[in-house]
């Protein structure tokens, strides 16, 4: 027998919004803010600085909300985002401050696995 899954896209697990810099590469940013990014890398969320854009907060917010519904629910869960969306989520659900949280790496060749209170990550590896 298989597995019956539902697919369904969840707004709340979208990345961080941006805001003024929504779609700007980092060189465009630095041309219109020069030395922002420096100053705000230093702390790791200059993601969460942009002009008009989502705060640290705002997404704890949003995102623990999607959370919170889906641990209460109990069914497993394949969720697929992106990497400050996903960082948030890790650091949420471990229980994490701001710091730890926005300690973490942002990979692209990995996923990673929540339950059971445990945070596993599985790099992915290319078959020769």
């Amino acid at each position: 027998a298989g597995i019956a899954a539902e697919i369904e896209l969840e707004p709340r697990i979208a990345e961080v919004g941006m805001g003024a810099w929504e779609r700007l590469t980092r060189e465009e940013i630095e041309a219109i803010s020069p030395g922002f990014l420096a100053m705000a890398e230093a702390n790791r969320d200059w993601y969460m600085r942009a002009p008009d854009g989502e705060r640290y907060d705002d997404l704890s917010n949003r995102l623990g909300s999607w959370l919170r519904e889906v641990l209460a629910d109990g069914r497993p869960v394949v969720a697929i985002s992106h990497g400050v969306a996903g960082l948030m989520l890790r650091g949420l659900y471990m229980g994490w401050d701001k710091a730890r949280t926005l300690d973490q790496t942002t990979p692209q060749d990995a996923f990673f696995r929540l339950a059971d209170g445990a945070l596993d990550r599985f790099d992915l590896v290319v078959a020769a």
